[in-house]
């Protein structure tokens, strides 16, 4: 009775480790699936706009000012603006150098628009440009900001710049007086002479035929010259700040395919599903290795002179192929928690060692459940 009531008492106990394993890993998952989040989201996204002008004088005289004045408006009040600024940015720049104005903080996932225009008044001599820039800006669910700028004829600009320039000449200073000279004396009267001819009328010019018909279109009753014009090729630019798609980021060729080694949140880890694939494959073996051995302890127990022996290893078998479980089921978890495959593919990812971690708790747990009895 002595015996039967210590081995309930240490199964009890293994039974309370287990729950609290569970306890445990589903703690560590939650954690390590928020706190990165927080982190990052406490990060806002950041741009920094900025804006070239160039300025050239000419002829004699000096301009009146070099500086010149910008807007910049939000298309939505709600998009966020630099701070110390108001609903419109306002700024000014002189001569010929550039501005940089921002930071311009993001702090949610969405598309922002802006309108840069120059507002400077007009001046006699001035020659200004006029242009009106769209930026769009691109703000990902993490947060990442990309800044793509629009002429006002829709072609994408590396570069938000401005030109005017300024072109007079100075009067130029008064002479000395010239000096009346003497009075012409009058001349004999002049003798009227023949009548002029009458004006002949100038020849009817010829018409001009064009070698080139124009091109006809519409119906009979209903017809239209118009002539065939095509579009400059216009050479397509990246945006002002998008990233590089030259990587820092090493790669790996499998199969013929380069692969990333390692990526932040931008990819999903081919290593992280192997590995949950690799603890769900283990975990299967040992359940069926388990159940078609009982008869095997069934009979080792019986023939065994200490059978509280075996029973203790029997409670230990089951204890250790409970962990290799739970881990199993908590990397599972971990995988769904943070890996998004609707993403590019990578080796690696931040989430690897904890993965790999887990799977050394699941081989740990089957090698304890499937040791051997050292005594019969």
């Amino acid at each position: 009775m002595a015996i039967k009531a210590t081995t309930e008492s240490k199964a009890m106990r293994v039974l309370q480790l287990i729950k609290r394993l569970i306890v445990l890993s589903l703690a560590l998952v939650i954690l390590t699936n928020l706190v990165p989040a927080s982190a990052a989201a406490a990060v806002p996204g950041e741009l920094r706009l900025t804006i070239q002008q160039g300025f050239t004088s000419t002829g004699t005289a000096t301009p009146p000012h070099d500086t010149f004045n910008y807007l910049l408006a939000p298309e939505a009040p709600s998009n966020p603006m630099p701070l110390g600024s108001g609903e419109n940015l306002a700024f000014a720049i002189k001569g010929t150098s550039a501005l940089e104005i921002g930071p311009i903080y993001y702090y949610q996932e969405g598309i922002y628009r802006y309108q840069l225009r120059h507002i400077t008044p007009t001046a006699s001599g001035f020659t200004y440009d006029e242009e009106v820039y769209v930026v769009e800006v691109y703000v990902s669910d993490d947060l990442r900001v990309v800044a793509v700028a629009y002429k006002s004829n829709g072609y994408k600009v590396t570069a938000l710049s401005y030109n005017h320039s300024f072109s007079a000449n100075a009067p130029l200073p008064p002479g000395p007086p010239t000096p009346p000279g003497p009075p012409t004396p009058p001349g004999p009267p002049t003798p009227p002479g023949p009548l002029p001819p009458e004006p002949s009328l100038p020849p009817k010019p010829n018409p001009i035929v064009d070698p080139q018909p124009p091109i006809v279109v519409g119906n009979n009753e209903n017809r239209q010259n118009t002539t065939q014009s095509q579009a400059p090729d216009v050479e397509k630019v990246p945006p002002i700040n998008e990233p590089s798609e030259d990587s820092d980021i090493p790669t790996i060729s499998i199969f013929g395919h380069q692969m990333p080694l390692y990526s932040g949140s931008y990819n999903w880890a081919l290593v992280n599903l192997l590995i949950c694939l690799a603890s769900g494959f283990l975990v299967l073996v040992a359940l069926f290795r388990a159940f078609f051995m009982r008869e095997y302890w069934r009979k080792l127990a019986l023939r065994s002179e200490r059978p509280s022996a075996m029973l203790r290893l029997k409670q230990r078998r089951r204890g250790w192929l409970a962990i290799a479980i739970v881990a199993t089921v908590a990397g599972t978890i971990l995988l769904l928690l943070t890996q998004d495959f609707g993403k590019a593919v990578a080796l690696l990812d931040a989430w690897t060692i904890f993965n790999a971690a887990l799977l050394a708790l699941v081989i740990a747990g089957i090698a304890g459940a499937g040791r051997k009895p050292s005594v019969t």
